[in-house]
């Protein structure tokens, strides 16, 4: 039988990192603040906010060049403790299609973490796609292939590494373009506040992410890194048809999606064998993503020739224009 990791252990992503990233969680007064964040940046839009803080545009004062900046307030329990395991995940994980830490800030009332800018998550652009077709955003296979690519690149490296991400979703999944048909597109992984280190064998049981991209076991309070493999398929899916697959519990168990015929006949061979293999209800006959890593399909980067009657029509809805000064924190 499986054994059950600790819930409240923490991350293990410290090793190798520089002594100022390594500190007391409720007390960072010994990382050397890198500058006041004001002196060095201009405060913009409120983009999102979440438990222990908010995310805003900014820009750099010497350059101008946009960034996203994400506020911990230190008035709130456990803004410090969060601002700190992200940081050291973050430094621990480097990717390209992991979003990476440019800057990092320290006053008496807030942290800030600065990060890469990006114009939307991938639901947006999905709905971006929508708005233009009057239906569905359904993508073709190649560019349904160069986004679960770069997805996957970053599941597999945390995989390496026997981290499990636990909120794999579109809304997580950031691009640089609004068109994510573009051949151009970067695609980066974000928002670490529940992953976990996971040994071999072992199993988490609490129940955490986005429900409709749970596979079954997580619903039954057991599963490990194969969650992430399934919320991939959920991606696929909803890349090529423009639907999620799973509305609820009972759809995760008991739909047959292949059966029934719900995979969009412009899916190719490649595109169904991809989702076949990661929305496997049973999770010990579910592709891992080492298994994944030999495929074809995956490894072998997609070239911008492939891309047939691609119509570059987005604009950057995040352009300078929509930029806002602002000199308040948070």
């Amino acid at each position: 039988m499986a054994a059950t990791a600790d819930m409240g252990s923490a991350l293990n992503c410290t090793a190798g990192l520089p002594d100022i990233l390594i500190c007391d969680a409720d007390n960072l007064d010994n990382i050397d603040v890198l500058g006041e964040f004001h002196r060095d940046y201009t405060l913009g839009q409120e983009l999102g906010k979440g438990a222990q803080g908010k995310v805003h545009l900014c820009r750099v004062r010497e350059t101008g060049k946009l960034r996203a900046v994400k506020i911990f307030d230190r008035s709130k329990a456990k803004a410090s403790a969060t601002f700190r395991r992200e940081l050291e995940f973050l430094e621990a994980h480097r990717n390209p299609h992991i979003v990476q830490v440019l800057d990092q800030y320290l006053d008496t009332e807030y942290c800030y973490l600065v990060m890469e800018r990006f114009t939307c998550h991938l639901r947006k652009g999905f709905k971006w796609i929508c708005s233009l077709n009057g239906g569905p955003a359904a993508l073709g296979n190649v560019a349904l292939r160069n986004i679960v690519q770069q997805a996957f690149s970053a599941v597999l490296h945390l995989h390496r590494r026997q981290v499990v991400h636990r909120d794999v979703k579109a809304q997580n999944l950031l691009a640089d373009k609004l068109d994510v048909r573009d051949p151009h597109l970067r695609v980066v992984l974000i928002d670490f506040g529940f992953a976990q280190y996971l040994e071999p064998g072992k199993v988490l049981t609490s129940r955490v992410g986005t429900r409709k991209y749970w596979p079954p076991e997580v619903f039954d309070g057991r599963y490990d890194h194969s969650m992430d493999i399934f919320a991939l398929g959920v991606i696929g899916f909803l890349a090529a048809s423009g639907l999620l697959p799973y509305a609820d519990e009972n759809a995760s168990r008991t739909r047959d999606i292949f059966g029934e015929g719900a995979i969009p006949d412009h899916a190719d061979e490649e595109t169904r064998t991809f989702m076949e293999r990661c929305l496997e209800k049973d999770p010990k006959r579910r592709a891992s993503a080492a298994e994944l890593a030999n495929d074809q399909w995956l490894r072998e980067p997609v070239s911008p020739r492939d891309f047939q009657d691609f119509d570059n029509a987005a604009s950057d809805e995040s352009s300078s224009s929509d930029f806002e000064g602002s000199s308040t924190g948070s």
